[in-house]
């Protein structure tokens, strides 16, 4: 029997041109400086902003040290704003 490999990020994917970036690269921070705070943020995104770890961030989130997320269906995630205000005041 064939075992079959199964990965939580997608395969580097990019489109018809190379020009295109791979669907699961992070965006650059500069862009996070556009977003508006109403804006969904994944929790590996979260990780590249605050420099804590995924887990870190899942830990604080729980014990009320670092924002609530929201969830959608299965899908969770962080308002942009919340991040900042954070970043701005006890997350320092």
């Amino acid at each position: 029997m064939r075992q079959t490999e199964f990965s939580i990020r997608p395969k580097a994917q990019t489109g018809v041109d190379s020009k295109t970036p791979p669907r699961h690269e992070t965006t650059k921070s500069t862009d996070f400086n556009r977003l508006p705070d109403e804006a969904n943020v994944s929790v590996k995104d979260a990780s590249f902003l605050t420099g804590l770890g995924v887990s870190t961030i899942w830990s604080k989130s729980k014990s009320g040290h670092f924002p609530q997320p929201k969830r959608f269906g299965s899908r969770t995630f962080w308002k942009m704003g919340d991040i900042r205000h954070w970043l701005n005041t006890a997350g320092c």
